[in-house]
């Protein structure tokens, strides 16, 4: 059990107002949420690696009518959302099972810091199944931490290291960038760059997946 789980038993209902406490020095997830809405009306999301659920929370105050799906490979993912529970639904499980179960597609898929967490041997391979979650002319929306020589960084990886126990491995932009680019499936079009306050480091894009094949089929 990580140092961030032993604290969190210890802090009962005040958990919520913990966790939000501890983020808040590194991302605003309002901001998220607002910058999102800002591009998009999407009618489902999909949010991999929701974690408690409070990041869907300001989702569900976003888009009310939106149908939220959240997934983590933790056991209780969700279990501090806070929003209309008939919003959303949580379940553990992967992209990959997600996509098996789910053919219908989301209108926008989101990872919020969750690909520093990743080894990076694996991180493609996860961003190929979040792509494979979006409809066509969806959005796929990614955002991580830039690695910079800076306090901010040191404290973030001591943050995500001794409280998370994770391995932590942050992006430079243009790594970051390069995870998502056009194959064979599909065209990845970036359309949105942006950074998220409080710290420069929180990068979110958004590209739009379009894939021409499938709409040439649907056409025939």
């Amino acid at each position: 059990m990580s140092i961030g789980e032993k604290g969190r038993k210890m802090l009962g209902p005040l958990e919520p107002l913990a966790v939000d406490i501890y983020r808040k020095p590194f991302i605003d997830l309002e901001s998220v949420a607002r910058t999102l809405a800002s591009v998009c009306t999407p009618a489902r999301v999909a949010e991999i690696g929701c974690g408690e659920g409070v990041l869907a929370t300001e989702l569900n105050r976003a888009w009310p009518d939106a149908e939220i799906v959240g997934i983590d490979i933790t056991p209780q993912p969700g279990r501090l959302y806070r929003g209309d529970p008939q919003a959303a639904t949580f379940r553990s499980c992967s992209a990959d099972k997600l996509a098996a179960s789910d053919s219908a597609g989301f209108d926008l898929v989101l990872m919020c810091d969750v690909l520093h967490h990743v080894p990076p041997p694996m991180r493609a391979g996860i961003v190929v199944a979040a792509r494979t979650l979006v409809a066509d002319a969806g959005l796929l929306a990614i955002k991580d931490w830039e690695q910079r020589r800076d306090l901010a960084t040191a404290a973030a990886y001591a943050s995500d290291r001794f409280i998370t126990g994770d391995r932590i491995k942050y992006f430079a932009r243009d790594e970051l960038v390069g995870l998502v680019a056009p194959d064979a499936s599909d065209d990845a079009e970036l359309i949105l760059d942006a950074h998220i306050p409080p710290r420069r480091n929180n990068l979110l894009f958004i590209w739009r997946i379009t894939r021409p094949q499938r709409l040439a089929e649907e056409r025939a």
